[in-house]
């Protein structure tokens, strides 16, 4: 993967970086879509992390709307109220394409190399591609690491659809830590339910999680 790898949207998102760095803000094409270029996957939308600062406030929406040469009678928004890993977020919907702009509070580098929550998410463009070491241990061992602390055990079931030849520990986890959670409410509901088994039966499935998480972070620091 060169510096000058290429993707269907490569010509506008260096536009838009350019466009943003001339206000200021830092900006950076990262996660979904690139990975599932580079992987050979469909792609679903684009997703742009900008580093909004306050001498450049309209930029994250008034800014965005009138770079994308918008259309109110044929484009769609939808309210940049609408959050996205706890940061807001401008949803633009434009020539059958979805634009997703996520306003973040530090430089988008740092953002996605610490915020972004697996291994095989953490790439990006910023008008060259850069990849985590995290990602290309990924890419070498096929063993997706979690970057952050994570109980999604929807999101890691999609992943591991999207990618059924890479390994993701974490999930036969959370099954465990499921099943033993099922049975402690099970236990609760019986009658005469012994308070001890019910507490052993919990911090199991509590224990377990734990030991994945440490399991993964000891991963990712070799």
């Amino acid at each position: 993967m060169k510096a000058d790898f290429n993707f269907p949207h490569k010509e506008m998102a260096l536009d838009f970086i350019n466009f943003c760095n001339k206000e200021k803000t830092g900006c950076v094409l990262a996660g979904g879509y690139l990975r599932d270029i580079v992987l050979d996957k469909p792609y679903k939308d684009l997703d742009f992390f900008l580093h909004v600062r306050t001498e450049s406030p309209y930029l994250f929406e008034e800014g965005i709307l009138e770079f994308l040469k918008f259309d109110y009678d044929k484009d769609t928004v939808k309210d940049s109220g609408e959050m996205y890993g706890g940061n807001f977020n401008l949803k633009v919907e434009k020539d059958g394409i979805t634009y997703n702009f996520i306003q973040i509070y530090m430089e988008p580098s740092n953002y996605v190399q610490r915020n972004f929550d697996y291994s095989i998410n953490q790439i990006f463009f910023d008008g060259s591609l850069k990849k985590s070491r995290a990602f290309l241990d990924t890419l070498k061992s096929k063993q997706v690491k979690a970057i952050m602390n994570t109980q999604n055990v929807e999101r890691l079931n999609y992943l591991k659809s999207k990618f059924p030849d890479y390994v993701f520990p974490e999930i036969e986890v959370f099954k465990e830590s499921d099943y033993m959670l099922s049975l402690a409410k099970k236990a609760i509901k019986r009658p005469g339910a012994s308070y001890e088994a019910t507490v052993t039966l919990s911090q199991t499935a509590l224990n377990n999680m734990l030991q994945a998480q440490a399991e993964q972070m000891q991963l990712y620091n070799q």
